[in-house]
């Protein structure tokens, strides 16, 4: 089935060789460590650093004298420059146009997670961000054999989840950096499935290429509202009721935004719900602990 139409689908390719900065600081401290990836590390203090990937492809000693240690950030990841003993560490990092981002390691937890100007864009402490992924996936109840469009692709967590269940994925995401920074993520290697089709593409430009009534759920995770207002318009909104199939089930993340007082969840869901119904979604529901709205396109469901 030809889902799409005249749209670029984006070739992701992961790069193996990453380490993080915790497994760096503790081989230089104890010895030897062990990275998130699939890297060994020996080392001694002031003298030099050994990382091993398990492929055998990668093997660099490194003179510490050629890196300087008091910036090394257990928070971060590095790409391994494996023919480059002189410069073989650079951070994952990136300025950009949508600012200054970066993969994230946090201390509660081995998962990634992608921090533009100082903001991590999923969960890290009540849940890890493959199990918010997993639980927006359960919550939208994606089946195998579900045709599903994830707008924001971000790290591909909540896609990969889909795609685990059995489901095809169309995921849209505008910044190419973001998708480089995910090329070097471990938890974002199943992004190279052939069953995840990745349209490198504003989603308000992109959207408008799909075909009517073709996916079966849909996971809408945008920014913020005062970042992507434009992701949480009627007219966006129209789009999405579009593509979707009749009986289909849309999910939105809006987060957890302040209450007005005494006036129910806030202008921000509450508007959301407005111009969700206003373009023909039904049964919409706003689940607070998991910060979504769910709503259905009406009509009878179309059978696989």
């Amino acid at each position: 089935m030809n889902d799409v139409e005249n749209i670029e689908i984006y070739y992701f390719k992961y790069y193996p060789y990453v380490i993080d900065g915790e497994a760096i600081l503790r081989a230089i401290k104890y010895g030897k460590s062990r990275s998130i990836t699939d890297a060994t590390l020996e080392g001694e203090e002031n003298k030099y650093l050994h990382i091993k990937f398990s492929d055998g492809r990668c093997n660099i000693k490194i003179n510490l004298n050629t890196i300087n240690l008091k910036r090394i950030d257990d928070t971060y990841l590095y790409k391994v420059y494996c023919d480059n003993p002189e410069e073989p560490l650079k951070p994952l990092a990136l300025y950009t146009e949508h600012g200054f981002m970066r993969l994230y390691k946090p201390a509660v937890t081995k998962y990634i997670t992608l921090m533009i100007d100082g903001i991590l864009m999923h969960q890290t402490i009540r849940l890890t961000p493959i199990e918010d992924a997993e639980r927006k996936v359960s919550l939208l109840s994606v089946k195998k054999g579900h045709l599903v469009l994830d707008v924001c692709t971000g790290l591909g967590y909540t896609a990969i989840a889909a795609r685990r269940r059995g489901a095809r994925v169309y995921t849209i995401e505008v910044s190419r950096h973001v998708l480089i920074l995910a090329s070097h993520n471990p938890y974002s290697r199943q992004l190279e499935d052939n069953m995840i089709h990745i349209i490198n593409n504003d989603a308000v430009d992109a959207i408008k290429l799909l075909k009517d009534n073709v996916f079966h759920r849909i996971i809408h995770d945008p920014p913020r509202f005062s970042i992507a207002g434009e992701l949480y318009s009627e007219d966006f909104y129209t789009e999405l009721y579009r593509v979707l199939r009749p009986g289909g089930i849309l999910l939105h993340y809006v987060g957890k935004p302040l209450r007005s007082r005494g006036r129910g969840y806030g202008p921000i869901v509450r508007g959301v719900i407005e111009r969700l119904r206003r373009v023909g979604f039904t049964s919409t529901k706003y689940y607070e602990d998991v910060g979504v709205v769910i709503a259905r396109k009406k009509g009878h469901k179309i059978l696989l």
